[in-house]
């Protein structure tokens, strides 16, 4: 995101990371009734460093989830107050932390419930079958965007790779990456 340095030197700067000053920015913006305007800029100004191992990439989501919590623990100081932010904070409290809960309980319950002879084979199947589709579904939807903001022509084999390469991420690394982020949130909220 691009900020103007006024708006964030009158939001108090960074003490949260880059989401709180976005919720006080947006916040401020809708409680005081004043336009404002967030534009969309498809080209690359700057990103994150690409992990260049797992054990990096483990670390930049733990931190990640880390900035939500502390948004949430501030979301009384948020200018404007909880109200003036509207949905985005409920919606990234849901998609990171409640729909991992959620979907690493289900697939340990569906196991235990298959092999204690409480459901049936079948629903088991669907409870892994379900959680490994909607998976894919987001990270084909990911690319799909993607390819429709860089405004080029788009390569089959380089979609075909992308998404024969989201089966092995819905295998396992979103079951790991859902442990990360329920950890990295619960372990921001016991730190102080």
């Amino acid at each position: 995101m691009l900020v103007l340095r006024d708006a964030i030197v009158k939001m108090g700067g960074f003490p949260g990371g880059p989401l709180e000053l976005f919720l006080h920015l947006h916040g401020h913006a809708r409680a005081s009734g004043k336009q404002y305007r967030v534009a969309f800029v498809p080209e690359s100004v700057s990103y994150e460093r690409v992990p260049g191992s797992f054990a990096d990439l483990r670390n930049q989501t733990l931190r990640e989830e880390q900035d939500i919590a502390r948004a949430l623990g501030h979301r009384k100081s948020i200018s404007g107050g909880i109200r003036a932010i509207g949905w985005g904070l409920p919606g990234i409290l849901a998609v990171r932390l409640l729909r991992p809960i959620l979907e690493t309980a289900a697939l340990p319950l569906a196991v235990v419930g298959w092999l204690m002879g409480w459901i049936d084979p079948a629903l088991a199947g669907l409870v892994l079958l379900s959680t490994v589709g909607i998976g894919m579904v987001v990270s084909m939807s990911a690319v799909i965007l993607r390819e429709l903001a860089e405004f080029g022509g788009s390569d089959p084999n380089r979609l075909a790779g992308l998404f024969f390469a989201t089966i092995p991420e819905n295998l396992g690394y979103r079951q790991v990456r859902n442990l990360w982020l329920i950890a990295g949130f619960f372990r921001s909220a016991t730190r102080k």
